[in-house]
């Protein structure tokens, strides 16, 4: 089998007492790039100083590797900085000034060795800055997502599958609201990409919701919660689920609700009832002595 691996930069705020979080703040919420083995590119970190002071700005880089569920991070010792250093140079100071609402970047070169390790390269990244006063502000979180493309193809593996569709059994007034668990079962990250299909007892497609667009990492679940923004329904209706992972292939889930809007229905029957009964009495004949 062909391997594929990753790299993912996480760009990650630690909680420390006595440290703030407002007012350092980084606009690279999210970055992708995808490289080949030996390959090589840039990337840079911007960061804005909005604490109204001057301050004294520290790049910090750590290594980080996934728990065993795949799903949450550790950090672990990485003694000088070896591993990150293998594949994630600064290209200048990382240490800087900033005066207040000044910005200021982290520019850094990856290269990705010949040989790739199949575990994958994993940093957390963020922004430490002291001013005058003795007041530490750290950056808040965002992310960087990379990519390692196989030399020989350069296709990415990104593998996925929809584990569970959740529809209500019966509903009496929309909207209606859907959930969807997909899991990432490839190696590489994407997103999302999909709609939710709904079509009424005549089999016939009365609307197409489209899913939405997350970034989601190899080996994790996500939830997404599609929703129908139509109030009155009334019948079965057939939801089908469908997704396209990165490489094109499609999986899908179906279900199926009733929907009932029943003061109306209760409102419909009664007026008729009372026309039925106000007819049938202007139709009955008088009976005189």
């Amino acid at each position: 089998m062909k391997k594929i691996f990753l790299i993912f930069i996480f760009v990650f705020l630690f909680n420390v007492s006595g440290v703030l979080a407002e007012g350092l703040v980084i606009y690279d919420k999210e970055q992708e790039i995808n490289l080949v083995p030996s390959g090589a590119g840039h990337l840079s970190v911007h960061v804005k100083n909005e604490t109204g002071s001057n301050l004294d700005i520290q790049t910090v880089i750590k290594s980080f590797r996934f728990n065993d569920d795949g799903k949450e991070i550790e950090l672990f010792d990485d003694e000088n900085n070896i591993l990150v250093n293998s594949w994630l140079k600064s290209l200048k100071s990382s240490n800087f000034k900033l005066e207040p609402g000044e910005e200021g970047k982290a520019t850094f070169l990856v290269t990705v060795p010949y040989i790739v390790d199949s575990r994958g390269y994993y940093a957390a990244i963020y922004f430490v800055g002291k001013n005058n006063n003795g007041e530490t502000f750290r950056s808040d979180d965002s992310l960087v997502l990379l990519g390692v493309e196989e030399k020989a193809s350069n296709v990415l593996l990104r593998g996925g599958e929809i584990r569970s569709l959740m529809v209500p059994e019966r509903v009496y007034y929309g909207p209606v609201d859907f959930g969807i668990e997909f899991e990432n079962t490839g190696k590489i990250h994407y997103k999302t990409k999909g709609e939710i299909e709904i079509f009424n007892i005549l089999n016939k497609k009365v609307k197409s919701i489209p899913i939405e667009e997350k970034n989601i990492l190899p080996g994790s679940r996500i939830s997404l919660s599609p929703g129908w923004d139509r109030k009155y329904l009334i019948g079965k209706y057939l939801i089908v689920a469908k997704t396209i992972n990165g490489d094109g292939e499609e999986s899908v889930l179906t279900g199926q609700f009733w929907a009932f809007p029943w003061r109306e229905v209760s409102a419909i029957f009664v007026v008729t009832l009372l026309v039925l009964v106000a007819r049938k009495l202007r139709n009955k004949k008088p009976i005189f002595e």
